[in-house]
């Protein structure tokens, strides 16, 4: 494939990504974090099941264990810290922290397992990177906004769903890389599949405890209205976890980690107008300006890697 068809992927999986947020954003609001989580998973795994053993490999495969262990991290660990996050965040923030930060994270998770020392474009990156996020977080004025306050709590979470979104990119590249010396096929619909179900199973898990905990505190609490939300979720499932995921995981087979980081970590600025046409999340300047800042942080720390 030639190097210009090679950016495909990865900058489809940053408008699904973008998309996947925003409609997430809708469907936390309409369910609540973890039940908006565990639907779109489950749906996401019935499309792809339906794929996978058909078409793919099912559960089979060299890299397998390595694969579902991936799909913990990302799926699991780091899509219920995105859930989380939404509601006290807003959809441009966790984007922003989620995607941009993954990268300096990335590039520390890689030296700590392949012992390869961060170069100064790392370090100049990561730094442009933090400095973004702490503008896009910082307030722009006296009066808060009502929806999407930025909270310690929801910092935290989006720093987890960093670090989700790093390791479980990591562990895949892994999983690519030993099913290639393994000459053992590993299509992105079928890794996704793979990754998916110990994601899935997390939120399950979440799903049902919050229920519990729902009928404990308010036992006549009014059952969610899923007729509604139907159209978000069915965006959502295909847009995040589906379509988005199985386009990173091509791009991650494809191509450098490094493009695949920096392409999909434009995916705040494609949020901003998107959030702000379906959910009239109007930006900050701050928000604005952060986001770019980060984003060029990410190519800066990108740049030394794509050349090599």
């Amino acid at each position: 494939m030639s190097s210009a068809l090679q950016w495909i992927p990865a900058l489809l999986a940053t408008v699904f990504f973008a998309l996947s947020t925003v409609s997430g954003r809708r469907n936390v609001r309409a369910l609540g974090s973890a039940a908006a989580n565990f639907w779109r998973q489950a749906f996401a795994v019935l499309l792809l099941g339906i794929y996978a053993h058909i078409w793919g490999q099912g559960f089979h495969g060299a890299s397998l264990g390595w694969f579902l262990l991936s799909g913990f991290i990302g799926f699991g660990m780091g899509d219920v810290a995105i859930y989380l996050a939404l509601p006290r965040l807003g959809a441009r923030v966790t984007a922003l922290m989620t995607q941009c930060l993954a990268v300096p994270l990335g590039v520390v998770l890689a030296w700590a397992w392949h012992g390869t020392r961060p170069s100064g474009s790392d370090a100049l990156g990561g730094g442009l990177i933090l400095f973004g996020v702490v503008v896009a977080l910082s307030p722009s004025g006296p009066v808060a906004r009502p929806e999407g306050l930025v909270t310690t709590g929801g910092i935290l979470c989006g720093i987890i769903a960093a670090v989700g979104q790093a390791g479980g990119q990591v562990v895949a590249k892994h999983g690519f890389q030993l099913a290639q010396a393994r000459h053992t096929p590993a299509d992105p619909g079928t890794v996704t599949y793979q990754r998916i179900f110990p994601g899935v199973a997390v939120a399950l898990l979440w799903f049902l405890w919050d229920r519990w905990r729902q009928t404990q505190i308010s036992p006549g609490t009014a059952a969610p209205d899923y007729r509604r939300a139907a159209p978000w979720i069915a965006l959502n499932t295909l847009a995040g976890p589906t379509l988005g995921v199985a386009c990173y995981q091509w791009a991650t087979k494809l191509t450098d980690t490094a493009l695949v980081l920096s392409l999909t970590a434009m995916t705040p600025l494609v949020v901003i107008p998107l959030a702000y046409l379906i959910d009239g999340d109007k930006p900050t300047w701050r928000g604005v300006v952060g986001g770019f800042i980060a984003v060029g942080g990410v190519w800066v720390l990108t740049a030394g890697h794509r050349a090599a």
